[in-house]
């Protein structure tokens, strides 16, 4: 937090305001969304239970980041939710049912698939390319989704360290 800009003092009532809004926020995502959601789905309580603290958790710092290492905290958790979510989906989940369907050569159609997932980013494409086909043929042959996850997060932690030390103040 900047300390050199002067900040507003904070008296009962906006002490009171910014405890109750949060505070509703919570209790109705516990007591009332939970609940209706175990109701509908018939899922376990821990998951509705992770779903609600999480997206709170996730308002609350959305609402207090101010500076940069704010937004390095929030590109971790970006990052984090990036690697391990894409390795899931992709290789985790999709490649071992291609290879129910396409037999050994389904790391090719893995790869391409998830090169061109990543069409937001047409720049990068062929650059994605050879390292998602090789990614995607690792995965297949070892049946290890793990190796995968750590190297995606090694490659992508280039950015994450950059932004991190811009954040303490280090222009990189």
């Amino acid at each position: 937090m900047d300390r050199t800009t002067p900040i507003k003092p904070m008296g009962i009532l906006l002490t009171t305001v910014y405890w109750a809004i949060p505070a509703a926020i919570l209790y109705i995502a516990h007591y009332v969304l939970v609940p209706r959601h175990i109701e509908q789905s018939g899922q376990p309580y821990l998951v509705g239970y992770l779903a609600a603290y999480v997206s709170t958790m996730a308002l609350f710092l959305g609402t207090s980041i101010t500076d940069s290492l704010g937004i390095a905290l929030v590109f971790l958790l970006g990052w984090l939710f990036n690697i391990i979510g894409e390795e899931l989906w992709f290789r985790g989940y999709i490649l071992p049912r291609q290879e129910h369907a396409m037999g050994r050569h389904a790391w090719i159609a893995n790869g391409l698939m998830f090169t061109l997932n990543h069409i937001w980013q047409p720049w990068n494409l062929l650059m994605i390319l050879p390292g998602a086909l090789l990614s995607a043929w690792v995965v297949q042959r070892s049946a290890n989704t793990w190796i995968l996850i750590l190297v995606h997060g090694l490659a992508n932690a280039i950015l994450l360290v950059v932004i991190v030390l811009n954040g303490f103040g280090v222009k990189v």
